[in-house]
């Protein structure tokens, strides 16, 4: 048996936020980036595609992509437990903001 995909768009538009929503199912957000992970496969040309969708739910993606293309930004560091923190910083005396892991939004900073 042969899996068949059929193109039947030419452009499409994602106007889904991938940050939580207390009026939107969070099945909503999950749905649409297999979706427009599926518009990419097919070779439908989408604003705000599947890498835009994921870039927007991450600090470390968007300090990669300001990174690369030579954005002055505040310097981040991720870590995943809190006692790595003080190990991250090098000793460097910075301001500190904490952002616990899913919360969205700077919810909880």
């Amino acid at each position: 048996m042969r899996a068949v995909l059929r193109k039947a768009l030419d452009f499409a538009i994602n106007c889904i936020n991938i940050m939580p929503s207390a009026d939107r199912d969070p099945k909503v957000v999950f749905q649409t980036l297999h979706y427009l992970n599926w518009l990419g496969i097919i070779g439908v040309q989408t604003v705000n595609g599947a890498t835009c969708h994921t870039i927007g739910a991450s600090k470390v993606m968007q300090n990669g992509v300001f990174t690369r293309i030579g954005l002055r930004h505040p310097r981040g560091i991720s870590i995943y437990r809190p006692e790595d923190g003080l190990f991250a910083t090098d000793g460097s005396v910075i301001p500190l903001l904490l952002n616990p892991r899913g919360s969205g939004a700077g919810i909880g900073l």
